[in-house]
C-alpha cells in the first residue's frame, strides 16, 4: 500500500510521517532527504523540483515492490504531482491513501522560525506554496497537527489506512 502525506511547510507532515512509519513499520520516503541525497539543497527551480520528484517516484516504486507499506512525505502541492503517485499505485494494483496535514498559519510561523533537521523552508516559502497549493480532489484524510496529539493522529490515520 502507498500512503501519501502532504501539506505545506511547517504543517508537521514529516514529524507525523516519521511517527506513523515507526508505528506501522513502514518505509518512509521524504522529499527533503531525497533533495539532500541528490545534493540539490538551496535549489528550487522547476527543473530541480522535477528531478527530486522523479527520484522520489523511482524510490517509491522500488520500495513498493519489497515493502507492504510505503509512506511518501512531501508538500504534494500540485495535482499533477499527486497524480504520478496515483498512477504508480494503479499500475502496481496497489491501494493508495492520501493524508493531508494542516496547521494554523500562526502555528506554522512559530514552527518554521526554528531550524529543522532537513527542511530549508521558511515562512516566505510557506506563503508562496500556500498561494500555489492545489486542493485535493481525491478522497483523503485531513489531520490538524496543532489540534490533535501525535498519538491521536496516528490512531485516525491507521483507521483510515485500514479502511480499504
Amino acid at each position: 500500500m502507498l500512503v501519501l502525506v502532504g501539506g505545506l511547510p511547517g504543517s508537521g507532515k514529516t514529524y507525523f510521517s516519521k511517527a506513523l512509519a515507526h508505528h506501522s513499520s513502514a518505509c518512509h520516503i521524504n522529499s527533503d532527504v531525497v533533495r539532500k541525497d541528490l545534493q540539490l539543497m538551496e535549489k528550487y527551480d522547476l527543473n530541480t523540483k522535477k528531478k527530486v520528484y522523479e527520484e522520489m517516484l523511482s524510490r517509491t516504486k522500488k520500495h513498493l515492490l519489497i515493502h507492504p507499506l510505503v509512506i511518501v512525505d512531501s508538500t504534494f502541492y500540485l495535482e499533477k504531482i499527486r497524480n504520478l503517485y496515483l498512477d504508480l499505485a494503479h499500475s502496481l494494483s496497489l491501494p493508495i491513501k492520501i493524508i493531508e496535514i494542516k496547521a494554523a498559519p500562526e502555528t506554522i510561523k512559530k514552527r518554521i522560525s526554528h531550524q529543522r533537521p532537513d527542511s530549508e523552508a521558511d515562512f516566505e516559502v510557506y506563503l508562496k506554496l500556500r498561494e500555489q497549493f492545489e486542493p485535493y480532489i481525491q478522497p483523503h484524510l485531513t489531520l490538524w497537527s496543532d489540534q490533535l496529539s501525535t498519538e491521536n493522529m496516528i490512531k485516525e490515520a491507521m483507521a483510515y489506512i485500514q479502511s480499504i
